[in-house]
């Protein structure tokens, strides 16, 4: 079969370029964008308006061979290696007749693929990327991608330059607006579909997985804010994405859609907790971090996982999966590098069921440890809570009390007390990098909760748990209010319900009534009454400690 013009052509400036003559035109930047601007389809036209049907259409034929000649060099010889090449090609103007080119309506397949594919080397530059955004390069790729959902070449490339252009916070924003992300999920769908337990798996060069892992890494950059996480969930990015971890997929593939999971859930809130229970990807998830799929995958699982335990309904199923060991083994590894895992762990003693795996995985040890060693840092105030989780705990209580719990504690209540400002401590750039102050101590942290309910039910749940506090309960907290300790009535509701241990509180009788504070003194009188003396014996450190449970209410009244 005879070459075409335009490929026989090419073959023949390949050709050339090998056998290195210096006067080729191509290895000119100006003569390749002076043939870049010529039309790439379609008669010319005379100066009539008529179509020249002899000349005429010679003289397209020879536009069209010199127009791919000169994609041909840009890509291969212009734009190719440092980023000096692509600055040059955009200093020189080389982007409009580019993207004019790509508006053609008439553009064929394999001249979209090369324009796309030069768009998008050139788009891994910053200035690139700000001057294509100008000249609204973002709805010409959008279009295109509209217009070729059965091109998986041409989806791939535009895909790809979506995704280098979405590494920009303002070109993100602007595919969200243009209505990129259904085109880019239509993409991943190609390659989504459930594959067959007989039949081979795909080939790493199967263009539709090519495709559906431009497309999943594209997703990956328009996750960038809350709002964009959040839009992309309600449009079901997660359960697109899911299927694309299995291990019949490419590793590059799993990997990138992998990436998006994680990120995708950062900040983990309601809607993301529905998502991941509908899409059944945390079974999958799991077996990544237990090692099975390789260490590729297995911190990314497992880090992932521990962004859903945000959502006190997604800890049970998190905690069943057998990572809260791993969560305990990250944080003992290095306590500043594993603010993730930290702050899933603090999370994950909110519910009994977790609470007996953070015991027997040694947690315990692992949060006094953080404790004694980083009184100042962000996560210390959760770490703290995650202690009054076990309040209940007899056996985890006195473990805690051994490890040195009542000591931390008083010296915390001091400092409170003297009104002195903690310090944050400087954190490892892997915790400020990878999670924002909002995303270390949201305030969903501090309550175990489901799904929440609708607003109206709000105060009527409110009062039915009012009902539900014992006697003595109340006449405790109420105690509690009249005697300074507490704030209000609504301090303690969090522990309604619950009588008995609350009841065995020694309160001191010279706190004072009239102040929501501590007493300094009281405060001293139990720090010099503490086990600060190392030699002291275990049984006399109980019976000179105070009581935890009251360290705690004062604390929490801080």
């Amino acid at each position: 079969m005879a070459a075409s013009p335009v490929q026989g052509e090419w073959k023949q400036s390949r050709a050339s370029s090998r056998e290195g003559h210096p006067s080729s035109p191509e290895s000119s930047l100006t003569w390749c964008l002076a043939h870049l601007s010529r039309p790439g389809s379609g008669a010319e036209q005379n100066g009539h308006g008529k179509v020249d049907s002899g000349g005429g259409r010679d003289l397209d034929k020879r536009s069209r061979v010199s127009q791919w000649r000169a994609l041909v060099a840009i890509r291969t010889q212009h734009i190719k290696g440092d980023k000096a090449g692509i600055a040059r090609f955009r200093t020189q103007g080389g982007l409009q007749p580019l993207l004019d080119l790509l508006k053609h309506p008439d553009c064929s397949r394999k001249t979209l693929d090369l324009a796309l594919s030069i768009l998008a080397n050139c788009c891994t530059e910053l200035e690139t990327r700000i001057e294509v955004r100008k000249l609204d390069g973002i709805n010409i790729v959008v279009e295109i991608l509209k217009r070729n959902v059965a091109l998986e070449t041409v989806q791939n490339r535009a895909a790809r330059a979506l995704g280098n252009l979405a590494m920009d916070p303002e070109s993100s924003a602007l595919i969200h607006s243009a209505g990129g992300v259904p085109l880019l999920l239509l993409c991943v769908s190609l390659s989504s579909g459930p594959s067959s337990p007989t039949g081979a798996p795909p080939k790493d060069t199967c263009p539709k997985l090519e495709c559906a892992q431009s497309a999943a890494r594209a997703l990956l950059y328009l996750s960038d804010t809350p709002s964009n996480r959040l839009s992309l969930l309600t449009q079901g990015t997660l359960s697109a994405l899911a299927p694309l971890i299995a291990p019949e997929y490419p590793l590059g593939l799993r990997r990138a859609a992998l990436k998006t999971l994680h990120e995708l859930t950062r900040g983990c809130g309601v809607e993301c907790a529905r998502e991941v229970s509908r899409s059944g990807v945390l079974a999958q998830l799991g077996v990544m971090a237990s090692g099975e799929s390789g260490k590729p995958f297995e911190e990314l699982a497992l880090k992932t996982l521990a962004n859903m335990c945000s959502q006190g309904c997604m800890r049970p199923l998190v905690g069943s999966l057998g990572v809260i060991q791993k969560f305990t083994e990250e944080v003992k590894r290095d306590p500043l590098k594993s603010g993730v895992f930290l702050k899933a762990l603090c999370l994950c003693c909110k519910e009994a069921v977790n609470r007996a795996k953070v015991k027997e995985s040694g947690g315990l040890e692992v949060l006094m440890g953080f404790l004694a060693a980083h009184q100042s840092h962000p996560l210390s105030r959760l770490a703290i809570l995650a202690c009054v989780d076990f309040v209940f705990d007899e056996s985890a209580m006195e473990q805690l009390q051994e490890l040195g719990l009542v000591p931390l504690l008083v010296t915390r209540l001091v400092e409170l007390t003297r009104g002195e400002e903690q310090s944050v401590e400087k954190m490892d750039v892997s915790i400020s990098s990878n999670l924002s102050p909002t995303e270390l101590l949201p305030s969903s942290c501090f309550e175990s909760f489901d799904f929440p309910p609708p607003e109206g039910c709000k105060k009527e749940e409110a009062a039915r748990e009012q009902g539900l506090c014992s006697s003595s309960f109340l006449s405790l907290r109420s105690w509690l209010v009249s005697e300074g300790l507490i704030s209000s009535e609504g301090d303690l509701l969090d522990s309604s319900g619950v009588e008995g241990e609350w009841g065995s509180l020694q309160i001191p009788a010279s706190s004072s009534p009239q102040t929501s504070s501590p007493n300094p003194d009281v405060l001293s009188s139990l720090k010099n009454t503490s086990p600060f003396n190392p030699t002291a014996s275990s049984s006399s450190k109980k019976a000179a400690q105070p009581s935890p449970r009251l360290l705690f209410v004062l604390i929490k009244n801080h």
